[in-house]
């Protein structure tokens, strides 16, 4: 196999993993499996995990995140200094505040 010579750390491991498990199809099996999909997944679509270091953050003086929905006119505060500039920002207030 060409990347058993590769230089690198990672890419020889898995070439040498793979080789082991291709000559072994009983451990193939044991090691990998078969099919994921079937496999039930919990999205916590809140994100709760992240509550302690958000708390965590406003305590030490974080601002809270406000939605680009609350934001409206803060990027048009924003006086451009030419004509780039306020092209990007046109750009990036259309994007921010679709019609």
């Amino acid at each position: 196999m060409r990347f058993l010579t590769i230089t690198y750390a990672v890419r020889p491991q898995r070439a040498y993993e793979f080789e082991a498990l291709a000559k072994d199809f009983g451990l193939m099996v044991d090691v990998l499996p078969t099919d994921a999909s079937c496999e039930d997944i919990e999205v916590d679509e809140q994100l709760s995990f992240l509550d302690p270091f958000v708390n965590d953050a406003l305590r030490r003086g974080a601002k809270r995140y406000v939605p680009p929905t609350q934001r409206f006119g803060a990027l048009d505060a924003i006086k451009p200094k030419n004509g780039a500039a306020l092209a990007k920002n046109k750009v990036r207030s259309q994007l921010d505040h679709p019609r």
